[in-house]
């Protein structure tokens, strides 16, 4: 049976959307992974359209643009 290895990155996390902090973790989360985009129906992060080069999109939105 394989083995699972618990790996841990700690990021420098800035505060991004001022109004909502928790959901900052999302973003940091894509840029940590290389995401090309973020998939939501949150507000606070759809507010934001993009974010350095991370496009944020409600699931509508992104499945027009496949």
């Amino acid at each position: 049976m394989g083995e699972i290895k618990v790996v841990t990155q700690i990021i420098d996390s800035p505060v991004i959307i001022k109004v909502d902090p928790s959901d900052d973790k999302f973003i940091h989360c894509a840029k940590a992974g290389k995401a090309n985009a973020i998939v939501s129906g949150d507000q606070h992060l759809l507010s934001l359209k993009s974010y350095q080069k991370i496009k944020i999109f409600t699931p509508t939105k992104f499945l027009e643009n496949l």
